[in-house]
C-alpha cells in the first residue's frame, strides 16, 4: 500500500478501482500473498476492516464475485461495470 493504493507486483496502475476522497490511509506495508489465498480491501477503503487487519482470505471462502458499482458517492459510477 502506497499513498492510499494498492502497488501489485510493482504496479499501481492494477488498482484503478480506488476512488479516495480526503487524505489517504497510509500504512506502508508489503506482503507476499500465498497461493490458494486472496488479500482482499475494503471499498471505504480508509475505514474498512479487510485483510489489512485480518489476514489472508482462503479462496476457499469466496462465495461471489463483484460485477458492478450499486452506490456511490459519485453518481457517475454508478452502474459502472466491472471487468
Amino acid at each position: 500500500m502506497r499513498n492510499g493504493r494498492a502497488i501489485i507486483d510493482g504496479d499501481a496502475d492494477v488498482d484503478r478501482w480506488a476512488h479516495l476522497r480526503g487524505e489517504p490511509l497510509d500504512l506502508g506495508f508489503s506482503a507476499e500473498v500465498p497461493p490458494g489465498a486472496v488479500f482482499i480491501l475494503g471499498d471505504n477503503r480508509n475505514k474498512s476492516r479487510d485483510s489489512r487487519m485480518y489476514g489472508f482470505v482462503p479462496e476457499d471462502r469466496l462465495v461471489g464475485r463483484a460485477e458492478s458499482i450499486l452506490a456511490s458517492t459519485d453518481l457517475d459510477r454508478i452502474g459502472l461495470r466491472l471487468d
